[in-house]
């Protein structure tokens, strides 16, 4: 009876804890997506404003292309 009564206690034990741990392990993954999730969104912002300054610079040297045609014509 005894043997039963301590049978019963640690397998009541053992899936508390289990359960428990799944709870921590699901906690912890939740926290891994979050944390990639905001990595990523951070590489994203860095490649957008990489593609700002690029965008930017190449609209600098299309102007300036456009004021020295537009000097050349004129002195034509």
């Amino acid at each position: 009876m005894q043997s039963e009564a301590r049978k019963a206690e640690l397998e009541t034990n053992l899936t508390t804890n289990l359960r428990r741990r799944k709870q921590e392990l699901e906690a912890v993954i939740s926290s891994d997506d979050d944390e990639s999730m905001v990595a990523d969104a951070n590489s994203k912002r860095e490649e957008l404003n990489d593609a700002k300054v690029l965008v930017d610079d190449t609209l600098d040297q299309l102007k300036s292309e456009n004021v020295s045609q537009c000097c050349l014509i004129s002195i034509s």
